[in-house]
C-alpha cells in the first residue's frame, strides 16, 4: 500500500489550535475544533481514505483507518524525526526541512488512538543526536504543542527521549555535562554473521562513528560481533508508526523510513557511520585524493574522542577539533563520510531496520515479524542540498503513507527525482533473504495519487522538479550524474529512473561578469550549490566573489577593462567551455555590453533581456524618465542639461536640496571622475553629488562637466530611508513574471543618499501593482529591480531607479523562498520554470561591515542607539558576504572594508554618497 498526496499550496497551519481538524469528521473523538484552516489534518485523512484503508466505515463514526495495523490496546510508538533543535541562524522553513512538524505528529497521533483505544498507549520521540536540547526540539518542531493538548484531554500520550547518553555542549563544542540514563533501558540486539557488514570482517575494517570513542564503537563491530543497543520500548512496541522527512542525506543519499529507524538506537556509538581512511586503505570516509586535510582531521578526531569529554582537556580539545574541522570543510569537499562512496551507512541503517522489524522485546531476532511498521513521509517542506543537518527548504506539499519500509524509500526516491538504484540504501532494501523489509518487488507495487492508481513503473515516469543531491551525491544523484551502465555493468536490481534519459550529463556552466559585487556572489551560491559551475570574469582576483567556492576565477587584464577587453575575454572564455553557458550581466556597463553585443555572444551563451536600444533608455536617466511621463508612473522631477548655459539658466530655479545623477552610469565609473568626486567637499560620491543650493550645484557642474558635460539635476523626495522600496524580479522572453520579491531598505551608507546596509523582506501592493504595470507596458525581459520611495509630501510612491540586472541585496529573494538566478538559468535554457511570488516577509540582508559604519552616521545623527542596532541584528538573516560553508568572501569584504576605512580615514573622512537609492 502506497498513498500518495502532492498539493503545491499545501502548508503547515498555525499552532495556536493545536493543530485541531478545522472541521468535525464522522470519526474525530477529541472534540476540539481548530477555528484556523488545517489543511495537513484533512491531507493525512485523505492519505487513509484514497488507500482504502477501512473503507466500509468511511463516513462514520466507527472508521478506523490503521486498525488493521493497530490493535485495541496496543503499544504504538509514533517515531518522529527529532534531530536537533532549530539553530540561531536557521529559517523556520529550513528547520521543517529536517524535522517532524507538530500538525503531522497530531493528525498521526489521532488516528493511532482511535484504533489503539482506551487501553493502549502512544509514545513520541525518537534518540536525536546527543546534542540535541529535548525540550528545545519539541518547542521547536511544535510538538509540544500536541503533548499539552493530549495532556489536558487526559489521552494515554507521552513524549520519549530514547538517547541513554546526553550532552550538553556550547557552540564553540566546550562539553559542560554528560548525563548517562539507566542502562537497562538498552537492549542489546547482536546480528552478528546476520549483519551487513558480516562480508567485511575479514579486512577487518576499523568502524568510526564522529564525536564519540573509536574504541566503543570498534566493541560492537569486531571478530564476527555486530551489536547494536535499541531502546527498549522500540522493542516492547506492537507498532511502530514512523513521521519521517523527505530529505536529503550526506551519508545515505535520502533519510526517509529506512535511515529514520536509526532513531530507535539508543547508543549512537554502535552504529558504524563510516571506515577510518580512504578506499586505498580499506576505508570509506574520503575519497582518496582528499587525503591530506581529510587525514588531518580524522587523526585530530580520534585523539580528541579518546578523551574524557567533561574533563577539562577534553572540552579544551573538543573546541580546538571544532575550529580545524572547519577550516578543513573550506578546503577539501569530503569529510566524515560524507560522500557517495560511503559504503557503511547504508548497512548500519538497513541493519538497524531489520532489527526495528524482526527483534523482539528480548532482542531476539525473527523470521517472522514481530511488529507492523507504518511510514509517513512528511514533503510539505522536503529538504534539499546539504541534509540532514543543513538542508534547504523545497515546498514540495507532499505527504506520502506506505506500510512497507522498502516500498516506501523507493517510491520516496522517486518524488525526489533521484533513481532508487544510485542510492544503495534503497537498491538493496529489497534483496534482503535473511529478516527481509519487505514482501514483494517495489518496482511492482501499486502507487495511488491524489486519487489515481497506478503502477510504480507509471510513477516513476511522471514529470517532477527533482530535488538537489547533497553537495557530494551530485555525481550520482545531480544532473551531471554519469549515465548508468546498461547490460551486465547495470544495477542486478531495479529500473533506471525514467528521468534518467532526460537529464543531460551536467548542468550547463554560468558566467557571472564582473565578480567584484554581492550580486556576483549571490548568483553563484544560488547556481553552485545546485552543482552549475560557475565563472566569475573580474580583473580583480581579491573581490570577495572571486573567493568562494563556488566560483572559477577567469582574469581579465588589470587596468583594462574597456568592453572590447571584456567582449574578448567572454568569447574567449566561450570558447574554452566548449559548451553552451548561461551568462549574468552584473552591473550597468555589462549588461549594455552585453545587449549590444547579443548576437556575437549568442555563439556560446543563452541569456534573456531587453534589446539594446530598450536597454539604453531604461539605465539613462532621462529616459527612464520619459518612460515614467508615457505610461503614468509617479517620479521626482528631473532636468537635464547638456552644458553650462542650459545649467545656469535653471540653477536658481530649481526644488532645493537636488542631487546631481550621470545620464548613463557608467560614464561615471570613469577613474578620473570617481577621484574628483571623492575629493569635493559637496558630500557626494561616484553617482550622486547632493547640493543644498544654487551655488553648490554649479561648483560641481564645472568640475564634472569638465569629464562629462551631459548630467541630471533631480529633485530629492522627502522621507527618511525607510521610505525606499524595491522590487525584483525575473522575467521571461514573453514578459511573464516568474520570480518576485520586495524589500524595505532600513539603512543606507551614507545616511539618506547612499546603497543599502540593511534590508528587510516586505509584500507592499501599491509597489508590486506599480513595478508589474510598468514591465507589462514597457514589454520587459530577463532580470531587474526597480526602486520607488515613498513621498513624505502626499504618500506615493515615486519611481527612482531602474537597474536591468540582478541587484546587490537580491540573495535575500533566495533566502526568503524566491531563487532568481535559478529561475532565470533554468528559463535561459529553455526548462520549465515553476513562478515563485510567495516568500517570507521579515527576513533581513545585512552587510555587517558596511552596516557598522552606517550605524555610526546613524548615532551621529541621533537616529539609532547601540541596543537597538544590535535588537536589529536578530532574526533571520541573510549576510552579504559571510556563509559558513563559503567563509572566504566575508575575509576578503572585510579586509575590502578596512582599506575603505584607511582611505576615508586618510581624506579626511569625507562622506561618500552613492545614489538616493
Amino acid at each position: 500500500m502506497i498513498s500518495i498526496v502532492i498539493d503545491p499550496d499545501l502548508r503547515y497551519p498555525d499552532p495556536a489550535d493545536h493543530f485541531s481538524p478545522d472541521e468535525r469528521f464522522p470519526e474525530y473523538r477529541l472534540g476540539h475544533i481548530s477555528a484556523r484552516p488545517n489543511p495537513v489534518y484533512r491531507a493525512v485523512r485523505n492519505l487513509f481514505v484514497q488507500a482504502g484503508l477501512d473503507a466500509a466505515h468511511l463516513g462514520t463514526a466507527d472508521w478506523n483507518p490503521l486498525g488493521e495495523y493497530v490493535r485495541p490496546g496496543s503499544r504504538v510508538f509514533l517515531l518522529c524525526n527529532f534531530m536537533q533543535e532549530r539553530r540561531a541562524d536557521e529559517s523556520r522553513e529550513d528547520f521543517f526541512s529536517r524535522c517532524s512538524h507538530g500538525s503531522v505528529i497530531r493528525a498521526l497521533a489521532d488516528y493511532v488512538l482511535i484504533a489503539a483505544g482506551d487501553t493502549g498507549h502512544v509514545s513520541i520521540g525518537n534518540a536525536p543526536i546527543q546534542f540535541c536540547d529535548w525540550e528545545a526540539v519539541l518547542r521547536d518542531t511544535e510538538a509540544r504543542e500536541v503533548l499539552d493538548f493530549y495532556a489536558s484531554a487526559g489521552a494515554p500520550v507521552a513524549a520519549r527521549d530514547l538517547r541513554l547518553k546526553v550532552t550538553a555542549a556550547t557552540r564553540l563544542g566546550a562539553i559542560r555535562s554528560v548525563e548517562r540514563r539507566d542502562e537497562t533501558e538498552g537492549v542489546h540486539v547482536r546480528l552478528d554473521g546476520d549483519s551487513l557488514f558480516a562480508g567485511q570482517d575479514a579486512q577487518r575494517p576499523r568502524y568510526r562513528v564522529m564525536n564519540y570513542d573509536p574504541r566503543r564503537t570498534q566493541r560492537f563491530h569486531e571478530g564476527g560481533r555486530h551489536e547494536y543497543v535499541i531502546h527498549r520500548e522500540i522493542l516492547e512496541s506492537d507498532v511502530i508508526v514512523s513521521a519521517v522527512k523527505l530529505k536529503t542525506h550526506e551519508k545515505v543519499g535520502i533519510t526517509c523510513g529506512i535511515k529514520g529507524m536509526v532513531g530507535t538506537v539508543a547508543h549512537k556509538d554502535s552504529l558504524p557511520h563510516h571506515r577510518y581512511g580512504p578506499p586505498d586503505r580499506g576505508g570509506d570516509e574520503y575519497p582518496s585524493e582528499d587525503a591530506a586535510f581529510a587525514r588531518l582531521a580524522t587523526g585530530v578526531h580520534e585523539l580528541v574522542q579518546r578523551t574524557t569529554p567533561d574533563s577539562r582537556t577534553g572540552s579544551a580539545l573538543r573546541v580546538g577539533y571544532k575550529v580545524l574541522r572547519r577550516a578543513v570543510r573550506s578546503r577539501t569537499p569530503v569529510v566524515e563520510g560524507a560522500w557517495h562512496g560511503n559504503d557503511t551507512t547504508w548497512r548500519m541503517a538497513t541493519d538497524v531496520a531489520r532489527i526495528a522489524v524482526h527483534a523482539d522485546a528480548e532482542g531476539v531476532m525473527h523470521e517472522t515479524p514481530q511488529r507492523r511498521v507504518v511510514v509517513l513521509t512528511d514533503g510539505v517542506i522536503g529538504g534539499e542540498g546539504d541534509g540532514p543537518y543543513m538542508s534547504t527548504a523545497v515546498h514540495s506539499g507532499i505527504l506520502a503513507l506506505a506500510d512497507d519500509l522498502a516500498a516506501a524509500d523507493h517510491a520516496n526516491a522517486l518524488l525526489m527525482g533521484f533513481d532508487p538504484d544510485r542510492i544503495p540504501l534503497v537498491r538493496e532494501a529489497p534483496r534482503l533473504e535473511t529478516y527481509p523489509l519487505t514482501d514483494g518487488d517495489p518496482r511492482r507495487a501499486e502507487v495511488t495519487l491524489n486519487g489515481r492508481a497506478m503502477p510504480m513503473t507509471e510513477f516513476g515516469r511522471l514529470e517532477r522538479t527533482p530535488y538537489e543531491p547533497e553537495t557530494n551525491w551530485r555525481a550520482v544523484l545531480g544532473r551531471d550524474a554519469v549515465p548508468m551502465p546498461d547490460g551486465p555493468d547495470a544495477p542486478a536490481h531495479g529500473p533506471r529512473a525514467a528521468s534518467e534519459s532526460r537529464r543531460p550529463a551536467q548542468p550547463a556552466p554560468a558566467v557571472v561578469v564582473p565578480a567584484d559585487r554581492p550580486a556576483a556572489l549571490g548568483i553563484a551560491r544560488s547556481l553552485g550549490s545546485r552543482g552549475v559551475t560557475v565563472y566569475g570574469v573580474d580583473s580583480d582576483l581579491l573581490a570577495p566573489a572571486m573567493a568562494s567556492r563556488h566560483v572559477t576565477p577567469v582574469r581579465l587584464p588589470r587596468g583594462d577593462a574597456s568592453d572590447e577587453t571584456r567582449l574578448r575575454a567572454l568569447l574567449d572564455l566561450g570558447r574554452r567551455i566548449g559548451r553552451r553557458a548561461v551568462l549574468f550581466p552584473v552591473s550597468d556597463s555589462a549588461a549594455l555590453l552585453c545587449s549590444r553585443h547579443r548576437d556575437t555572444l549568442r555563439e556560446h551563451y543563452d541569456f534573456v533581456m531587453p534589446e539594446a536600444d530598450a536597454l539604453d533608455r531604461l539605465l539613462s536617466k532621462d529616459g527612464l524618465h520619459e518612460l515614467a511621463e508615457e505610461h503614468g508612473i509617479p517620479a521626482p522631477r528631473m532636468f537635464p542639461v547638456a552644458n553650462r548655459e542650459e545649467a545656469e539658466t535653471i540653477a536658481d530655479r530649481l526644488p532645493y536640496p537636488v542631487i546631481i545623477k550621470p545620464v548613463f552610469s557608467p560614464s561615471w565609473q570613469n577613474p578620473e571622475v570617481r577621484a574628483l568626486l571623492r575629493t569635493t567637499a559637496l558630500g557626494g560620491g561616484p553617482k550622486v553629488v547632493l547640493c543644498g543650493n544654487a551655488a553648490e550645484l554649479l561648483a560641481a557642474h564645472g568640475k564634472i562637466a569638465a569629464h562629462d558635460p551631459r548630467m541630471i539635476f533631480e529633485e530629492v523626495i522627502p522621507g527618511e530611508d525607510p521610505s525606499l522600496l524595491y522590487h525584483c524580479f525575473y522575467l521571461d522572453r514573453d514578459s511573464r513574471p516568474l520570480a518576485t520579491f520586495a524589500g524595505r531598505k532600513l539603512r543606507l551608507l551614507p545616511v539618506g543618499f547612499g546603497s543599502a546596509s540593511f534590508v528587510q523582506s516586505v509584500h507592499d501592493p501599491e509597489l508590486e501593482r506599480l513595478s508589474l504595470d510598468l514591465l507589462a507596458k514597457i514589454r520587459y525581459q530577463g532580470l531587474g529591480g526597480v526602486e520607488f520611495k515613498r513621498d513624505a509630501r502626499d504618500g506615493r510612491l515615486k519611481l527612482i531607479e531602474f537597474n536591468a540586472r540582478y541587484g546587490m541585496w537580491d540573495s535575500l529573494g533566495v533566502r526568503c523562498g524566491v531563487d532568481i538566478p535559478w529561475a532565470a538559468y533554468r528559463d535561459a535554457l529553455g526548462e520549465p520554470v515553476e513562478p515563485r511570488h510567495h516568500y517570507r516577509t521579515g527576513v533581513k540582508w545585512v552587510d555587517l561591515q558596511r552596516d557598522a559604519r552606517a550605524f555610526l552616521q546613524y548615532r551621529s545623527a541621533g537616529r539609532l542607539g547601540p541596543a537597538g542596532w544590535l535588537r536589529s541584528l536578530l532574526g533571520e538573516k541573510d549576510w552579504a558576504y559571510f556563509d559558513r560553508r563559503d567563509w572566504r568572501p566575508a575575509v576578503l569584504a572585510a579586509a575590502e572594508q578596512a582599506r575603505a576605512l584607511r582611505r576615508l580615514a586618510k581624506d579626511g573622512g569625507r562622506k561618500v554618497g552613492r545614489s538616493q537609492s
